[in-house]
């Protein structure tokens, strides 16, 4: 009975040969070529969730490797850019709104991705900021109907400067 070897091409010195072949002349473990298990990994390619199905096989699809695919699907779902936006000083126990600019501007949806504040010593915390022991330190943050980052605090924020990445897609 024929035995099946795996075998590696070395030179005296070690070097490894690669040997050329074609997706058709390789068979898997289960008795599937090469090619057939891509053709079955670009049927089973509809959504991120999919994806994360075959990426430890990095199977080619139309000659883009699983990454590349990874890509195109988060380019779909996820954002075109980020914007960010130096808010400025927070308000005194008020409201203050900056306007969105950029590309964000005209982008059919935005949301915040990342957003903190900084003091002039270089403390920073994170925003929307909840204060478990005293909810009058807390900060929310907004972006309101009329496309703008809106804050509001209830003490005095003042001092600190806010920065927040606002993510858009087109």
């Amino acid at each position: 009975m024929a035995e099946k070897l795996l075998v590696e091409l070395q030179d005296d010195k070690g070097n490894i040969f690669y040997l050329h072949t074609t997706a058709t002349a390789v068979f898997c473990t289960d008795g599937k070529t090469v090619q057939e298990k891509i053709g079955n990994v670009k049927g089973m390619i509809t959504t991120k969730e999919s994806l994360k199905s075959v990426s430890e096989q990095n199977y080619l699809v139309d000659a883009k490797t699983v990454k590349d695919c990874f890509d195109e699907v988060n380019k779909k779902i996820y954002g075109d850019g980020i914007v960010l936006i130096d808010f400025g000083s927070l308000p005194n126990a008020t409201k203050k709104m900056v306007q969105i600019t950029g590309a964000a501007l005209d982008a059919s949806r935005t949301w915040i991705a990342s957003a903190w504040v900084e003091s002039s010593n270089n403390v920073r915390y994170p925003m929307p900021y909840v204060d478990v022991n005293n909810a009058a330190n807390n900060i929310q943050i907004i972006i309101n109907a009329d496309n703008q980052v809106e804050i509001t605090t209830k003490s005095n924020w003042a001092n600190y400067r806010g920065y927040v990445c606002v993510a858009y897609k087109n």
